[in-house]
């Protein structure tokens, strides 16, 4: 799915916010533990204020993998 991250991170690049978070979405229903979707879409939404939300998509990369930064 590495097509769908590099069209998520154009996304992101252009602020074209939602677009990414729809695209990272998709990707989550074939690949649950991508990290790089979860870190686009809480990119995503501290991007557009939405802390909360941008906090629950961190925490849930950290929870796959603690030791990323």
């Amino acid at each position: 799915m590495k097509q769908g991250i590099e069209l998520a991170q154009s996304f992101l690049k252009n602020n074209q916010y939602q677009e990414a978070i729809d695209t990272c979405k998709t990707i989550l229903d074939t690949e649950i533990d991508s990290i790089e979707a979860l870190k686009i879409i809480a990119k995503s939404f501290f991007a557009i204020k939405n802390i909360d939300n941008a906090r629950l998509y961190l925490n849930k990369a950290l929870n796959i993998k603690p030791d990323d930064y």
